[in-house]
């Protein structure tokens, strides 16, 4: 029986009561203790938690004779509030319930409305309700939930009319998907992107959590949306205001709170108070838990969650993905499962570059974080884009090391060239003399990267030449540095050959190749084994991008050579023909084309 997705699961347990749901669960996931978090994720982002650590926390008291559970007390589905009818429950947090509404005058639509609980009435918060109507309303980012309007019931009870997004929260959505770290990284990016907004407009969130990060559709395509966006500082208490009963009063969600917020001094956040949060969320996306433990955050309770934060040195992701299932539920092979990896390739992922950017996001020390969700977004793109990123400083050969990543491939080949080569000369068919020679080529190629690597570097300026260019540019110097070495030219120049066709630089690359084989002919013959190797480069990249009278130019008299020097079977010699039947049939020759293809078919067979 093919198991049901976390989606599935949730609205099927939707309506069961809390000991029913729990049999119920319990049976569906059995031992996918991350099947289980996701659907616990869901439930938890509708109804609400029910301590601290799940639902934000504001240190408000309760209305007098109340145990401090949330009430929506005389807003329930059928009421109106001006021109919105309530339509249904969509969850309850900390700060109130939130419903469905429709509205039909002036427009017809459907919107979110979220009734602060009793005790959020204060002549304070609702002053800095209005004080942040006109911030909000300024906020049009695609990846942020609109505030519509903002009022108060008769009871002066406040509420916000949101946009209505019908998503999954982050890290479910990547969950369910199984998003690879990539996947997951364009996501966060585009999360960051749209606190920015928020920060230049002088909003900070102040309680971003996976939950407060909506997965919805735009074009087909996954879009994130932030909401609640402007509520926390709304409902925040101010450090001086009268009407306060305990110092230093907690808002916001304690498992992703920086430091200095879990400190309750309100009025000296800023923008990194968001980046720590961006942080903690990264982290939970990358390795399927938060940076410090529940349980601890739980012992320590609302007054030691600060210490607890400001103490504690969290592990980098790799090391607690390492460490995942000794003291967590969570078990590494679900968390990499669902990143569609294994444990230690996604531990390998994560190291390095990764771990540095989610650490500095986290540093407990905000004048180290990133600056902001701006910044935060850019070393995120840098890492997509295999560009050094600002958590390290690289020096020069980190530098190179992510230009080779950048263009892994034509790399790949050309470290591919220069150990085959160095060890295909170094056959027994010319003993001492030949691995000599080998030895002296592999240097003097090893040379020609390094100029490469080192003409693509950033310069002094903060510019870049591009790989091509740096290739090009070293490329016209080869006459002159290898003249009185034509088999270290025939070396470089077939390596500039390998790299330019991996660009898909078809007419560059085989420029250099028919020059390495001109000379390999001079030099070894045009039947020597690296002459033969040289002109199937030289081939198999005039078909990728060659017209059809230069593949058969080149192919015909090459697979004769080769059947010649190495037999009709032998895989180089059938490759070749291969090519040779895609030409002919390019050109409509089907006779030839099937006379070619059977012959191959029948060699494969022996």
């Amino acid at each position: 029986m093919t198991k049901k997705s976390p989606k599935e699961l949730f609205l099927d347990a939707l309506d069961l009561e809390e000991e029913e749901r729990d049999r119920f669960l319990a049976a569906a996931c059995g031992d996918d203790a991350g099947l289980r978090r996701d659907v616990d994720a869901l439930l938890a982002a509708h109804a609400g938690a029910g301590d601290f650590l799940a639902a934000p926390t504001t240190g408000l008291p309760p209305p007098d004779g109340a145990d401090g559970a949330a009430s929506p007390d005389a807003v329930e589905v059928g009421r109106s509030i001006g021109p919105f009818v309530l339509e249904a429950v969509l969850g309850e947090g900390g700060f109130g319930t939130v419903f469905r509404a429709v509205q039909h005058e002036p427009v017809e639509r459907v919107v979110a409305i979220k009734v602060l609980k009793p005790g959020m009435d204060s002549e304070p918060v609702l002053r800095r309700f209005h004080l942040e109507r006109r911030a909000l309303a300024r906020m049009t980012h695609p990846g942020i939930a609109r505030i519509l309007e903002i009022g108060s019931l008769e009871a002066k009870r406040p509420y916000f009319v949101m946009e209505y997004v019908e998503g999954f929260p982050l890290t479910v959505h990547c969950d369910e998907h199984a998003l690879d770290v990539r996947r997951r990284l364009e996501l966060f990016e585009q999360v960051c992107l749209a606190v920015r907004h928020a920060h230049q407009r002088g909003i900070l969130h102040r309680d971003l959590k996976p939950t407060n990060i909506l997965v919805t559709e735009a074009d087909g395509k996954p879009l994130c949306k932030v909401i609640d966006f402007g509520i926390a500082k709304a409902v925040a208490p101010e450090e001086d205001d009268p009407s306060l009963t305990v110092e230093h009063q907690l808002v916001g969600t304690p498992q992703y709170m920086s430091p200095e917020q879990a400190s309750g001094r309100n009025r000296d956040l800023d923008t990194r108070t968001d980046v720590y949060s961006l942080g903690v969320v990264l982290y939970e996306l990358l390795v399927g838990v938060t940076p410090i433990d529940l349980e601890r955050l739980r012992e320590a309770g609302p007054a030691g969650v600060h210490a607890l934060l400001s103490d504690e040195e969290p592990p980098t992701p790799s090391t607690r993905m390492r460490t995942l299932g000794a003291r967590d539920a969570v078990r590494r092979e679900d968390v990499a499962r669902r990143r569609g990896t294994s444990p230690h390739a996604l531990e390998r992922r994560l190291r390095g570059d990764l771990d540095a950017i989610v650490m500095k996001a986290l540093d407990r020390d905000r004048e180290r974080r990133y600056s902001g969700a701006d910044a935060f977004a850019a070393d995120v793109r840098r890492f997509l884009d295999h560009q050094p990123v600002l958590a390290t400083s690289p020096g020069g050969w980190t530098r190179a090391a992510k230009l080779v990543r950048r263009h892994w491939l034509a790399f790949s080949a050309a470290a591919a060239v220069v150990v085959g080569l160095a060890v295909g000369w170094v056959g027994a068919r010319e003993g001492e003399r030949r691995a000599r020679l080998a030895a002296a080529r592999a240097t003097a190629v090893n040379e020609f990267m390094r100029d490469v690597l080192g003409r693509a570097a950033p310069d002094r300026s903060g510019g870049e030449v591009t790989l091509l260019d740096a290739i090009r540019t070293v490329a016209a110097s080869i006459p002159d540095r290898f003249a009185a070495h034509p088999e270290q030219e025939i070396l470089a120049r077939r390596l500039v050959g390998e790299v330019l066709l991996s660009q898909t630089m078809h007419r560059e690359a085989t420029e250099a190749l028919r020059r390495a084989v001109a000379l390999a002919r001079e030099r070894f013959g045009e039947e020597d084994p690296e002459t033969l190797e040289l002109g199937f480069l030289l081939f198999d990249g005039l078909a990728q991008g060659g017209t059809i009278e230069e593949i058969e130019a080149v192919g015909g008299p090459l697979v004769e050579r080769l059947r010649r020097a190495n037999g009709e079977d032998d895989p180089t010699t059938l490759e070749a023909r291969r090519i040779l039947a895609f030409a002919q049939i390019r050109r409509g020759d089907w006779p030839a084309a099937a006379r070619e293809t059977r012959g191959v078919v029948e060699a494969a067979r022996r």
